[in-house]
């Protein structure tokens, strides 16, 4: 059965921060097994400038009284686009998955835009122990078919082989302790 953890995501206000640009763009915080921590989310777009991903920080709680916070749980975690194969799949998911207190997870993460443009979008991330299964872009589809069809033709080949071999063959009627 797989295992599915919720951490709500909300936008940072940036508005006071010193240092704007290093501020991560989204936020929240979860819990596993009574083991708090927090998630930064920043948004950034290809090279390419053709696709966004974002990038996870997963760190112990933000405590105003330490000099110095704890060190990340897991840093640099990329979330990428996939392709969706049902609408209920996530639109962004961790190629790999890591690990955050004993548990092998995927990050996988929503941004559904609402019917009432005052609400905005709203974000959702996940922690699964199972990632999405990703629908094959059209080129891998297209080589799956070729392989298979291939793969059907060489077993009808040998068949035919292997028949035309059956019929060729001479019955087989010298005793086998006749001389030589």
């Amino acid at each position: 059965m797989s295992e599915i953890i919720t951490i709500p995501i909300h936008i940072l206000d940036k508005s006071n921060a010193q240092n704007p640009a290093k501020m991560p763009d989204l936020v929240g915080s979860g819990e596993i097994d009574g083991e708090r921590f927090r998630v930064s989310i920043w948004t950034r777009w290809t090279q390419e400038q053709s696709r966004m991903y974002h990038s996870l920080a997963i760190a112990p709680p933000f405590d105003k009284e330490a000099a110095v916070q704890p060190e990340a749980y897991q840093r640099g975690l990329k979330l990428y686009e996939i392709r969706r194969a049902t609408e209920a799949d996530c639109q962004y998911q961790s190629p790999e998955s890591f690990m955050l207190f004993g548990r092998r997870l995927w990050a996988c993460f929503w941004t559904e835009p609402q019917a009432d443009e005052a609400a905005g979008v709203v974000f959702r991330l996940e922690f699964r122990s199972v990632p999405f299964n990703q629908k094959p872009s059209k080129e891998a589809a297209e080589l799956m078919a070729d392989l298979r069809s291939r793969a059907l033709d060489l077993e009808q080949e040998r068949k035919l082989r292997a028949m035309k071999a059956e019929a060729e063959a001479e019955p087989d009627d010298i005793p086998n302790d006749w001389p030589a």
